[in-house]
């Protein structure tokens, strides 16, 4: 299996609702990240011998999932039921933004991607599969000329995340069979 290939899987059984936003639970995601790489891993990051940031009083946890050779990191605050940040979170707290941070970096690997866009289904065979593809359908070739173009020169080795982050723990793969 591929990035690709979890680009299309279908997710929506293994979803759940709560306050209009979508939920995809984090052991079926990771059960299907080890079906795609039985070497995939995460790696929950700590700031001062906490498994969180401290902003502010709040919480911003980091996550970092490795798959198909490639890392991909993500944050997320720690927060209550109406997604707003938590003064003083506890360990509960922390470990459901820790999941959920975790989730959300699967799917930068692909997996239910689509849910975080705001669409109900992920990406078909005929559906748009590049940017350009996906301009050239919805805006055409004369408005896709006048948009100004974005260069980049940050390439992904580049990053530093900040100072103080230290890897503690990576929930390690399926065994080899």
């Amino acid at each position: 299996m591929s990035p690709h290939d979890l680009l299309k899987l279908n997710v929506n059984e293994h979803t759940e609702k709560k306050n209009g936003l979508t939920y995809l639970s984090w052991a079926w995601a990771w059960a299907e990240a080890l079906k795609a790489d039985s070497t995939a891993s995460f790696i929950v990051h700590t700031f001062a011998d906490k498994p969180y940031m401290d902003v502010n009083g709040t919480g911003m946890v980091w996550v970092t999932v490795t798959m198909f050779g490639q890392g991909r990191t993500c944050m997320l605050p720690v927060m209550n039921h109406r997604n707003q940040p938590i003064q003083s979170p506890d360990a509960f707290q922390v470990n459901t933004a820790i999941m959920r941070c975790m989730t959300k970096a699967l799917a930068l690997h692909g997996l239910g991607l689509y849910i975080y866009s705001g669409d109900d289904l992920p990406q078909s065979d005929d559906a748009p599969t590049t940017m350009g593809e996906l301009t050239k359908r919805k805006m055409g070739r004369s408005t896709r000329r006048s948009l100004p173009r974005l260069r980049l020169s940050l390439s992904p080795r580049q990053f530093n995340p900040p100072s103080g982050i230290h890897r503690t723990r990576a929930v390690s793969s399926l065994p080899s069979q």
